[in-house]
């Protein structure tokens, strides 16, 4: 039987080893400090490794600043890493969606959230597994079924979903019409599942 690969970090040796090889996964499980430099970092931070014997490991942050050391600034262990920062930006724009009478453009959303639109398309996809028009398809999807199944009138349920008129939901009729899965709501998107993609 072949060996299972640890996540755990749960002894020296497993941090050391995600310390080489700069394991996203290690993200929020530990900081290392390094007793030459007198700073501490991410497991994945992208400054030269130092030599074993001068790291030491430590389970959050605060614990290595009371031994002394203060963060790397190219790191920034202190900091929340831009993934999860990402990924809460994806849920905050995932709840505009779910909530907005008129869906907002990608280019609002990724106004909003302080990136460009191609790259705010790429995380959003990234954290949710849909693009944004898709997850916007997804959520008017989920409206007109339920409206329509609560008994709302078809024009009632078209203006209600975010469309200007009826010419256009008919022109887009077959993702709206066709039986589909709600899309997830952006409280199902975990923060540390989210972080190992980019980190």
């Amino acid at each position: 039987m072949g060996a299972t690969a640890t996540t755990s970090f749960v002894t020296d040796d497993e941090r050391w080893q995600a310390v080489v090889e700069r394991n996203p996964r290690a993200v929020g499980e530990f900081f290392y400090s390094v007793r030459t430099t007198g700073v501490f970092c991410r497991p994945t931070c992208g400054a030269r490794r130092p030599l074993r014997q001068n790291v030491a490991f430590h389970p959050s942050a605060e614990e290595a600043r009371a031994g002394g050391f203060r963060p790397c600034r190219r790191c920034r262990p202190d900091e929340a890493p831009l993934s999860i920062e990402w990924a809460e930006a994806v849920a905050r724009a995932c709840r505009t969606l779910e909530q907005s009478a008129d869906m907002p453009s990608v280019a609002h959303l990724a106004e909003r959230a302080a990136m460009s639109p191609s790259h705010f398309s790429r995380i959003f996809k990234s954290v949710t597994g849909l693009t944004p028009k898709a997850y916007t398809q997804a959520v008017r999807a989920s409206r007109i079924r339920k409206e329509l199944q609560g008994g709302g009138s078809i024009a009632g349920v078209v203006y209600g979903s975010g469309f200007g008129s009826s010419s256009t939901f008919y022109a887009e009729a077959d993702p709206y019409t066709t039986p589909a899965i709600d899309p997830p709501p952006c409280s199902s998107f975990r923060m540390r599942e989210a972080r190992t993609a980019w980190v």
